[in-house]
């Protein structure tokens, strides 16, 4: 809080985290010899209009809707992968499964919708 402006302070964001399960498993072959697979759920509390500061209202691109209004939301993600080698590993991943409406706090832009990603990693 503002003591100076008796004013709520911009860009304090409501309480957010992270849940998420991994499960691995180790078959001892030679190749394909770990595979994992994980569930993660991003989330994001609302915030009350009455924690936003004056000037966060006159803040048009932070509020698509309506000045104040920012719902709390939830996503599921889910991703999977094996080691082909010891060098190169696949790896594919779904992202908002539900494909839910969100807008996180302060990125002034809606976020994607449902996406499915497929990759190969190399290390060495």
């Amino acid at each position: 809080y503002d003591l100076s402006n008796h004013d709520n302070l911009r860009f304090i964001p409501p309480l957010n985290g992270l849940i998420g399960f991994r499960w691995e498993w180790n078959t001892g072959n030679e190749y394909g010899s770990r595979y994992w697979a994980e569930i993660e759920m991003p989330w994001s509390f609302n915030k009350p209009k009455n924690r936003f500061s004056q000037n966060d209202f006159n803040d048009l691109a932070q509020f698509p809707d309506k000045p104040g209004n920012l719902p709390g939301w939830f996503i599921f993600n889910l991703r999977s992968g094996v080691d082909v080698t010891d060098y190169c590993s696949l790896t594919w991943s779904i992202t908002n499964l539900l494909n839910t409406n969100y807008q996180s706090y302060g990125s002034r832009l809606p976020a994607d919708g449902f996406s499915f990603d497929m990759g190969v990693r190399f290390e060495w």
